[in-house]
């Protein structure tokens, strides 16, 4: 064992590295009391006391490398400009209804169509109606497509499902005005 009192110097250097470990200390419980007690706290506490483990004990697994990035990148709007309604996710079902002129078209030439898609929903499922109206070109220079018979004929929304939408809000309207009541 050694003996010897430390120098001066030596515990001048002790004193500093103390301080600044004690002022680092202060600042990461400052920043931790920031994520715990802060606003927007519930996204940074993992489990709180008392609560049960939704997963179990198990660990979760973190993939080490991730395959493919999709990078979203939105414009802002100008003033001025009509908004742009964004695209209908592929992945939802589709079902296609295609809509005639009611003209005798057997001896027209079809010159394109106009598609429009309506997000539509039936109990539990949510799926794309997307309606094909042919365009149509007769011998004497006539325009013809199919009326296109629609609730909403400029909104990604079809009958039913904003008629979900609205008995939905109400029952949750009719819910809370009861239990304030009780």
């Amino acid at each position: 064992m050694n003996n010897a009192q430390p120098t001066y110097e030596g515990l001048v250097k002790i004193n500093e590295e103390l301080r600044r470990e004690n002022a680092q200390l202060k600042f990461d419980l400052e920043q931790l009391r920031k994520a715990v007690y802060g606003s927007k706290s519930e996204r940074f506490t993992t489990e709180l006391p008392g609560q049960a483990n939704l997963f179990g004990d198990q660990p979760m697994e973190i993939p080490d490398q991730v395959d493919e990035v999709e990078l979203v990148v939105r414009k802002k709007k100008r003033k001025g400009e009509q908004p742009v309604r964004e695209k209908i996710s592929e992945s939802l079902r589709r079902e296609v209804i295609v809509i005639n002129p009611d003209v005798d078209t057997s001896n027209m030439d079809r010159i394109g169509e106009a598609i429009s898609e309506k997000l539509e929903i039936k109990p539990a499922e949510i799926y794309v109606i997307r309606t094909v109206r042919p365009n149509y070109l007769d011998h004497e220079g006539t325009f013809h497509i199919a009326p296109l018979n629609d609730p909403f004929p400029k909104s990604n929304a079809g009958a039913s499902f904003a008629a979900d939408i609205a008995v939905k809000s109400m029952l949750i309207t009719y819910h809370c005005t009861v239990s304030l009541k009780y």
